[in-house]
């Protein structure tokens, strides 16, 4: 079954999971806490609406393990039929943990195809890296300064996954 939700621009229907309105250009919500804020639907509305999106994960051109794995994060994130059920500790490791990220970093980005989102995650946590780098000097805690070069890696190793569903599985390969 299909769902449709208002533009938040210009209110012309579109698919739950398209990333810009195609008549007024002006970007819409993909998930269910953004989907909530939809003028016009309740919070309420919004995850049914992620609910009835047929998730056709068996036709992906990826392999059975990201095909798991983009079912368990569906699960967690209330997206499809199984929405919204909980996962164990370990199926919630699978779905946060990815341990390529975390050694290759922007580098396993790029070769997903995900350039853009290689580029803002590795600018911003080089950025708050340095920042953290910073602050402990300035309070005598440079015994700690390794802790801060693990920020990058593990942004990159928190997010790759959802990232990588959010591009094959909901279609939007953009900044956020």
């Amino acid at each position: 079954m299909t769902s449709f939700v208002p533009c938040i621009g210009c209110g012309q229907q579109l698919h739950i999971t398209a990333p810009t309105c195609p008549k007024c250009g002006a970007p819409q919500a993909t998930t269910s806490s953004k989907a909530a804020s939809h003028q016009g639907v309740p919070k309420g509305a919004a995850t049914e609406h992620l609910k009835d999106i047929d998730l056709d994960l068996a036709g992906l051109p990826v392999s059975d393990v990201w095909k798991h794995r983009f079912a368990l994060i569906a699960q967690m994130d209330g997206v499809g039929p199984a929405g919204g059920t909980p996962l164990t500790s370990s199926e919630k490791r699978q779905v946060n943990m990815n341990w390529w990220a975390f050694f290759f970093g922007s580098a396993y980005y790029l070769y997903l195809g995900m350039w853009k989102k290689a580029l803002l995650i590795g600018v911003l946590s080089l950025m708050g890296a340095f920042g953290l780098a910073e602050a402990l000097s300035a309070m005598g805690l440079e015994s700690m300064l390794m802790a801060s070069a693990m920020v990058p890696s593990a942004i990159f190793t928190y997010r790759a996954n959802r990232d990588y569903f959010t591009k094959v599985v909901l279609g939007d390969n953009g900044w956020f």
